[in-house]
């Protein structure tokens, strides 16, 4: 095998993402078993298919800029591009946010940055910093300098050309450094394969500087009584600065939350879901399983609210005959559909409203839960513009839409964020029900 391109620098200008893919993949069969591979076959194979990533990336971001431009994925989906890319390449929330911003910026702004990625000059690292940097009063600035910015990434480290290249982006700013305001401030929030949760935040200037004072006093705070207690018991382990700073910072948040007149101490409203084939162990709406001992604190320091729900997620209807959704039905709405019910939106249960699909029986007093679904803002608002509709399933029980789109394309409402399952409400051999649990219920 030979290499594509010699070391230092990336793929032959023009040369089609496509063809570049097939390439990639001939490498990558023909690697199978890079035990025996010489030693200059391993190295030129990983130049090549980095060079055949950095253009794939650079197809990608013009493809993506060139959908979000039409809003064709609105249009056909009822998602925006973000969410649609999220949904259709199963990529996570941050990734998504991430390629959609830097194709923006390419697309309108930086097309020599686009260019460079397409040549493999750069990598789609290089391109997203200098899309974050060409922001506010210094856009203009990073646009004149875009080639020189260019050139100096060659043969040297991303982080030493990252510093150089803001250093000279400060220089060149004749009102000095350029800090974002709090319009860039950013919270990413995801959950983790446990009952973790992984937050990553942005701050800029006066906001940052409160918080991270804040976060210090927090974690002095958290030292003083850590170390009280290692006076005490002398095998008590102080944490370290990273579980400090959580502490901290869980610290500042039940203070925030429990600021209202009249609360007298940090209270949690939490929900756990309990499964009627396991009652023994608890799960948070999203779908996640609670530990024994988190389940436990929560016991301790939290408002708890359980849900039973049946083998199909669905909870027992309440039945009221209410013009508005009860807490116990909201309750019960949002630990069956775990997050926005439109097919392939992301958004978390925290960020949804609950949409009542039969209108005329909410105005005449009926409200029950198989007439609810849970849709975030975007897609709340969506389901009532015209050509829109909601209507429930009848192939199965398991409370759910069918979305019509005012194209005519209809759409099975998602749960937890995945496809609900296909059952036969109609069916009447045993293969429909086989694992459904026998209602128990009076």
């Amino acid at each position: 095998m030979s290499a594509m391109v010699t070391e230092g620098r990336g793929a032959p200008s023009g040369v089609p993402a496509a063809e570049l893919a097939v390439t990639a993949s001939v490498m990558a069969d023909g690697l199978a078993d890079v035990s025996v591979a010489p030693d200059e076959v391993l190295l030129a194979a990983v130049r090549d298919l980095e060079a055949a990533r950095r253009s794939l990336d650079s197809a990608m971001l013009s493809l993506t800029g060139e959908i979000d431009a039409r809003s064709l994925t609105m249009r056909v989906d009822g998602l925006s591009t973000q969410a649609w890319v999220g949904h259709q390449l199963g990529v996570s929330r941050p990734v998504a946010h991430s390629r959609l911003a830097v194709a923006r910026k390419l697309r309108r702004t930086l097309p020599g940055t686009e260019q460079a990625l397409r040549d493999g000059v750069i990598s789609f690292e290089h391109a997203r910093l200098l899309c974050r940097l060409a922001v506010g009063r210094i856009e203009d600035i990073v646009v004149e300098l875009e080639s020189r910015l260019i050139e100096m990434a060659a043969g040297v480290r991303f982080e030493r050309w990252a510093n150089e290249v803001r250093a000279m982006v400060d220089a060149a700013d004749p009102d000095g450094g350029f800090t974002p305001g709090p319009e860039h401030d950013r919270l990413l929030m995801s959950d983790g394969l446990s009952d973790e949760v992984h937050i990553e935040i942005d701050l800029h200037g006066a906001t940052a500087a409160a918080a991270k004072a804040m976060l210090l006093a927090a974690l002095e705070r958290r030292y003083d009584a850590h170390r009280k207690l290692a006076n005490a018991d002398d095998e008590h382990v102080t944490p370290g600065r990273g579980a400090l700073l959580a502490e901290g910072f869980m610290e500042l948040l039940r203070r925030g939350h429990s600021a209202g007149v009249g609360t007298r101490a940090p209270v949690t409203d939490v929900t756990m879901v309990i499964h009627a084939s396991d009652p023994v162990n608890g799960h948070t709406p999203d779908g996640v399983r609670l530990q024994d001992d988190t389940t436990r604190l929560l016991m301790c320091s939290a408002a708890i609210h359980a849900v039973v729900v049946n083998s199909l997620g669905v909870p027992v209807d309440m039945g009221h005959l209410v013009r508005f959704f009860t807490p116990a039905q909201q309750r019960a709405i949002r630990a069956r559909d775990g997050g926005c019910g439109h097919t392939g939106c992301d958004a978390p249960v925290s960020w949804t409203q609950i949409h009542h699909v039969d209108e005329v029986a909410r105005d005449h007093g009926e409200t029950n839960i198989s007439m609810g679904i849970l849709g975030c803002p975007v897609h709340h608002a969506l389901w009532h513009e015209p050509g829109w509709s909601l209507t429930p399933d009848l192939t199965d029980e398991t409370q759910g839409f069918i979305i019509t789109t005012p194209t005519g394309k209809q759409l099975r409402s998602q749960r937890h964020g995945r496809p609900r399952p296909i059952i036969d409400a109609t069916a009447t051999d045993t293969t429909a029900t086989e694992n459904i649990e026998p209602d128990t219920t009076d």
